[in-house]
């Protein structure tokens, strides 16, 4: 792939779809949103804008909202008229604040009340980011990818039918699939889906998050079952999508060492994955927090995750977004981490 087309990984899966139902009172958040998301939602009163600018406020409190459910109040149903089944579509948009679209069952939008008419300009970029969002379940024997109707409803008019769809991962690996539409409005993708596991030397389940962006394009990331974002630099993916850089390389020159090349998603992120010879040798599964030292002086709190699939993959947690920031990493950089023998609580990272 070119490295002058770059796409943003940061800001995938705003998107959510709930079935809303007359008098239930309650709402909830896809599974794929909550894993992006969730510890970013804030506790207290929300704001919701309708196409309008009609502005709605919910209360997410802390019991439901951990898990993924938010209370609707009685007079949101009174105020939009729905009296049936609806669609309630949300784009998160950072700190207490959504926009909103409603749909019917037929995916047919509905009239917001205010002045003049609601329509969605086609280049309207706010509204149009909704309904762009996928998560599906893979196993290493599929032979097919879904997407439901509705995918193909709001988006025929951007894709290029007889061409490939492209999906491209954090580090711009790319995977192509042929693609069809089924009559019942179902967008079928075929091709790629063993390539994918192999590369990645994936041998379980997964969950695939999808974000389609433009033209026949979407930008994908890699969950396992029990959360965990894969290494996208295994088998010598590309850090910067134009170079060719091997993955984690290990530092014969330290007591403990390991050279890395920061990806979208390494200083994107509030985790930091870490490379599972030198977790086995250098890191204690025991501890759940080191100290951060950028070489000058400087330390940073960190907390440290392990994979419950093997013994030896963690990532580092909370403190590693901070540490980017104050460090100035960029995507592109070359880190070495070192743990002395004489110090087992605190990781260096410099800049090589």
């Amino acid at each position: 792939m070119s490295s002058s087309c770059r796409y943003s990984f940061k800001n995938l899966f705003q998107n959510s779809i709930c079935l809303l139902t007359p008098g239930d009172g309650f709402g909830d958040f896809e599974e794929g949103f909550m894993v992006e998301w969730g510890k970013q939602l804030v506790i207290g009163t929300n704001y919701l804008t309708d196409p309008m600018g009609n502005v709605m406020n919910f209360e997410f409190e802390d019991d439901l909202i951990s898990k993924g459910i938010f209370r609707v109040p009685y007079v949101f149903e009174d105020f939009y008229e729905l009296e049936d089944l609806h669609y309630i579509c949300t784009l998160f948009c950072g700190d207490r604040y959504f926009r909103i679209r409603i749909f019917d069952t037929n995916w047919t939008e509905i009239e917001y009340p205010g002045l003049g008419n609601s329509y969605i300009a086609e280049e309207d970029l706010v509204w149009s980011r909704f309904l762009s969002s996928f998560r599906v379940k893979l196993g290493p024997t599929e032979s097919m990818i879904c997407l439901d109707a509705y995918f193909h409803l709001f988006w025929e008019k951007k894709l290029i039918y007889g061409e490939e769809m492209q999906f491209i991962d954090p580090c711009y690996k790319t995977f192509k699939f042929k693609f069809d539409v089924k009559p019942n409005g179902t967008t079928i993708f075929r091709g790629g889906i063993g390539k994918m596991f192999k590369y990645y030397n994936l041998k379980d389940e997964v969950y695939l998050h999808l974000n389609y962006v433009s033209k026949n394009v979407f930008l994908y990331r890699l969950f396992s079952i029990e959360g965990m974002e894969i290494d996208y630099n295994i088998n010598g993916a590309s850090c910067s999508g134009s170079a060719n850089v091997g993955s984690d390389l290990a530092d014969c020159g330290a007591d403990y060492s390991l050279v890395k090349c920061l990806t979208d998603y390494d200083v994107g992120a509030s985790s930091l994955y870490l490379n599972a010879s030198f977790d086995g040798s250098a890191l204690s599964r025991s501890k759940k927090k080191y100290i951060l030292s950028n070489g000058n002086g400087n330390s940073w709190e960190c907390s440290i995750r392990w994979a419950a699939r093997s013994k030896s993959e963690c990532y580092l947690g909370f403190g590693w977004k901070r540490f980017v920031s104050e460090n100035n990493l960029c995507v592109g950089d070359s880190i070495k981490v070192d743990v002395q023998k004489d110090d087992d609580k605190t990781i260096i990272i410099t800049k090589v």
